[in-house]
């Protein structure tokens, strides 16, 4: 997928939650299987089915194991992860780890 200029538009997906309603059923959440897919790969599939080529993953709780169970190519997708070091402060504080990727990888669609 290439925005209006012909440049490639990647995604960013925050996965650096805890999952705490969810932690019964199963370790991180983006991992838990539905249908035998992870929450995480559904996402991803959605992405590539959209035509989205490049994805950065915020990761922190259980960012290792999501990290060896997703991999770096995914769906066929560049995947490339961002830790993010306060991620128990909330899915914004995960935003703002990304180190820079959305002045770098990222610009705004309207200009």
């Amino acid at each position: 997928m290439n925005d209006t200029n012909g440049s490639p538009i990647h995604a960013l997906v925050l996965a650096a939650g805890e999952g705490s309603r969810l932690r019964k059923y199963a370790g991180p959440k983006p991992l838990l299987q539905v249908a035998g897919i992870p929450l995480l790969g559904r996402v991803l599939r959605g992405l590539k089915e959209a035509g989205i080529k490049k994805v950065y993953i915020v990761i922190g709780y259980e960012g290792d194991a999501i990290r060896e169970h997703i991999g770096e190519n995914y769906a066929e997708l560049n995947i490339h992860y961002v830790v993010a070091r306060d991620w128990e402060k909330g899915n914004l504080q995960s935003f703002f780890s990304r180190e820079g990727i959305l002045q770098t990888e990222f610009r705004s669609l309207y200009g």
